[in-house]
């Protein structure tokens, strides 16, 4: 995600890692991860990271925030902080149910480095505009069900991933550094959305090597279909990326 002079790019990869009734993880390479929104009050891209289905998609933490964002598209709140608030209110009660009940069993990062992160569930990730504001909301499901909610006002310029320690190496054109140098961009000095879009495919690509795997081994968990949206205060619209 980046916030570019022309508005949001926000861009994903199609990689989810379920976990089969046999206990093995399956790899899924065509999951949609951008779910982009509009009301009256503004119009956010709605995204994921980590666990937020199982296996059939019978229980979805996407359609939970779907279904939140429809029940509130007629509620106005003071700021997007409150509104996250009401938001996740909506999603907690069938989430901690499915948790409950076995019927969703997310995917934790037991192993991580960082203990803060081992009982991640998944991240909501919401930039966009909310009362032609530019913001940046997170959303963090904790097991067995805690919520956090962070509320930023993004900069132009400034990248934000969620994911693979390896934008240090693709996403700074000024990197004199000779790993997947090929993958990098020259500076844009518009910053358009063109670049921006062209930046997050390279870092995805990037991301399927072994070169990156080499780098930061989480990077086997990101690849598949790329899915890209812009958004502006007046809209979004879906782009192509190959």
């Amino acid at each position: 995600r980046i916030l570019t002079p022309f508005g949001f790019l926000v861009a994903a990869d199609g990689r989810q890692t379920f976990v089969g009734d046999d206990g093995k993880s399956i790899n899924h390479d065509k999951k949609q991860k951008i779910f982009p929104f509009q009301d009256k009050v503004g119009v956010v891209a709605y995204s994921f990271t980590g666990s937020i289905s199982n296996t059939d998609e019978s229980f979805s933490i996407a359609d939970l925030s779907a279904d939140a964002a429809r029940q509130l598209s007629c509620t106005k709140f003071d700021d997007f902080t409150k509104y996250l608030y009401g938001f996740s209110r909506i999603i907690k009660k069938p989430l901690s149910a499915a948790l409950e009940e076995g019927r969703f069993k997310p995917v934790l990062q037991t192993d991580h480095s960082d203990p803060n992160e081992r009982d991640t569930i998944c991240r909501l990730i919401s930039p966009g505009y909310y009362r032609s504001s530019a913001v940046y909301g997170y959303v963090r499901f904790r097991y067995p069900l805690k919520i956090e909610i962070s509320v930023e006002s993004p900069k132009i310029g400034g990248w934000m991933v969620d994911g693979p320690g390896i934008g240090f190496l693709v996403l700074n054109p000024d990197s004199q550094d000779p790993r997947l140098k090929s993958f990098r961009l020259e500076r844009n000095p518009g910053m358009s959305l063109a670049w921006a879009t062209e930046a997050a495919r390279r870092f995805i690509r990037a991301c399927e090597t072994d070169e990156a795997q080499k780098v930061d081994a989480k990077c086997k968990d990101v690849g598949g279909q790329i899915r890209a949206v812009s958004l502006m205060p007046s809209g979004f619209s879906w782009l192509d990326v190959m």
